[in-house]
């Protein structure tokens, strides 16, 4: 759910055959891509994967990303 100066927006969707994990990272996703502009942003989660992932395991993914960008030139 976004919510800001008191208007509430609630996101939905799904994907077959996929995981609880994936799906709870790709919550977060759409909902940071459906802002309108750059802002700050307080997100709850009760998922320890979104926790863990955005804190503590991004460093590794974004690394990762970056050289598969390297290496598919």
């Amino acid at each position: 759910m976004l919510s800001h100066d008191g208007r509430e927006r609630e996101l939905f969707g799904g994907e077959p055959a996929t995981t609880n994990n994936r799906m709870e990272l790709t919550a977060v996703i759409r909902a940071l891509e459906a802002l309108k502009r750059r802002c700050h942003v307080r997100l709850h989660t009760d998922s320890q994967y979104v926790q863990q992932g955005i804190s503590a395991w991004i460093h590794n993914w974004k690394a990762r990303a970056g050289a598969l960008q390297t290496t598919s030139r």
